[in-house]
């Protein structure tokens, strides 16, 4: 038997055709994704708009656009998919470039590239420490399903060119392992963190 991609579609039938059944004890679908008091929809996914809300932990961010570094609702912004046994720390005082990393290992795999966000906006919350970055979900597709590990999530880095000048935003791990023989990777933002669905 095969698989089957059971996300619901934006013009589906079955959105907000349902009933709230949050009394039962349960308020998430399959995904881990909140639904929503009132019309649930029917199914196990709740359909999530292709616009991803990302929160970022943004203390190292906040002085690199107090420096006029990083202007995220300007900047061209990309995200590297990493392999498992990266160690991404972009909060770490030394690193102000991705080549300062010393173990950033991008998927291997063929035909990959590093995406572009698009549609992206954001939202500060200085008091709270936050950025609330919004975009077009992440594809990465074409992959040849060789790669030599498997994923365990994202970096987003201003890209100005080389990676000794690109500069990294943010590391965002997915909320499960995936696996290396993947061909098309779609990332998108549940409530419950990062997750991956192709």
């Amino acid at each position: 038997s095969g698989q089957f991609d059971c996300h619901l579609k934006e013009t589906s039938d079955l959105v907000d055709a349902g009933t709230d059944l949050s009394w039962t004890g349960f308020d998430d679908d399959i995904d881990g994704d909140t639904r929503p008091s009132g019309s649930w929809d029917i199914g196990a996914d709740e359909y999530v708009a292709s616009e991803a809300v990302y929160s970022l932990v943004y203390n190292e961010f906040k002085h690199r656009n107090s420096v006029a570094e990083i202007d995220l609702d300007n900047d061209t912004i990309k995200a590297r998919l990493l392999m498992t046994n990266t160690t991404c720390d972009t909060e770490n005082d030394g690193i102000s470039v991705l080549s300062d990393f010393s173990n950033i290992d991008a998927c291997d795999a063929t035909g990959y590239s590093d995406v572009t966000l698009t549609g992206v906006s954001v939202v500060k919350d200085d008091s709270s420490d936050r950025a609330i970055l919004q975009s077009n979900a992440i594809v990465f597709d074409n992959l040849g399903g060789d790669a030599s590990r498997d994923y365990q999530g994202i970096l987003l880095y201003k890209y100005i060119g080389a990676d000794n000048q690109n500069k990294p935003i943010a590391y965002i791990g997915f909320t499960e392992s995936v696996p290396k023989t993947k061909t098309k990777i779609t990332v998108n933002c549940s409530s419950d963190g990062w997750v991956y669905f192709d």
